[in-house]
């Protein structure tokens, strides 16, 4: 039997002499090209590898963001109508990595959304780690209109449709309560247009671990600081032949010109980068007036 010493110089005779020697030319050229050959690829990968800024600014990353909702939301042709949805105005405060899909409209509730396929539509187009802002309650809560009139209960029940939805296309979904009516009382204060349905938006946030965007709370402070006469630029109200839709004029509480669109947009990204998610307020830039 031999010794560790023997076995350790028969070791090292056969790695520094013998297996050289074995090798011909061929053998060592394809060995050389093989090293050259990981060494590149190491390269490549370090290459590929996001710098630490970059992983400490993951607005690096493009983000795809997704819009449900109705007319308050919605992109508004100019030459059609006057009005703006703070949706559409979005797109200015965003940097290149991110793409807003706009798929709200208006009149539309959760029952009309679902009926007419539109959320059908969102969904197929949605792919993983995108994220879905759902804005609904203004047309839900129009009794008096049965077509698009749905009852609490069934609000209820349309929007933990749409989270898990969103969850099982392993996209992110984000709640939004719907952005208040300009209806002052004789008080100065504003008028509960909406009921119970903002309530509910954030029943399902807290049920369903849903993050929240409070935007008829935020949209209350703002128009009631700014009080009735300082709150009227925000809204549509246009004097007879100004724009060709309404040559009577229009006098409009609900939907926004571009300036109270552009506001509404700015309380939405306050609220997202004061309360989170954190990984989508790295899709936004900073605020335009």
């Amino acid at each position: 039997m031999l010794n560790n010493n023997t076995q350790s110089f028969k070791r090292s005779h056969i790695r520094y002499f013998i297996l050289p020697a074995l090798l011909s030319k061929t053998t060592m050229n394809y060995v050389g090209r093989a090293r050259k050959a990981i060494a590149i690829a190491t390269l490549s990968l370090l290459l590929l590898q996001p710098t630490a800024s970059q992983a400490e600014n993951p607005v690096a990353a493009s983000c795809n963001i997704r819009l449900a909702g109705d007319s308050t939301m919605q992109i508004v042709d100019p030459a059609r109508s006057p009005d703006f949805g703070w949706g559409q105005l979005l797109v200015e405060l965003v940097p290149k990595s991110t793409r807003i899909f706009n798929y709200a409209k208006g009149g539309r509730s959760t029952k009309t959304f679902l009926l007419e396929s539109r959320w059908q539509r969102l969904m197929e187009e949605t792919r993983p780690e995108d994220w879905v802002l759902i804005q609904f309650g203004h047309n839900d809560a129009s009794y008096e209109k049965a077509e698009r009139y749905t009852a609490p209960a069934d609000f209820e029940s349309n929007l933990r449709k749409f989270v898990l939805d969103t969850r099982k296309n392993n996209a992110r979904p984000v709640l939004i309560t719907p952005v208040v009516r300009r209806h002052f009382d004789h008080n100065g204060k504003l008028r509960d247009i909406h009921g119970i349905y903002p309530s509910l938006v954030r029943k399902v946030s807290i049920e369903m671990n849903v993050p929240l965007i409070d935007l008829f709370k935020r949209s209350s402070e703002e128009i009631l600081q700014l009080g009735v006469l300082g709150s009227i630029d925000l809204f549509v109200h246009i004097g007879p032949g100004v724009h060709k839709c309404c040559p009577e004029g229009r006098i409009d509480n609900t939907h926004f010109t571009r300036k109270g669109a552009l506001r509404m947009a700015n309380l939405v990204i306050d609220e997202i980068k004061s309360i989170g998610p954190s990984q989508l307020a790295h899709c936004f830039i900073n605020k335009l007036d």
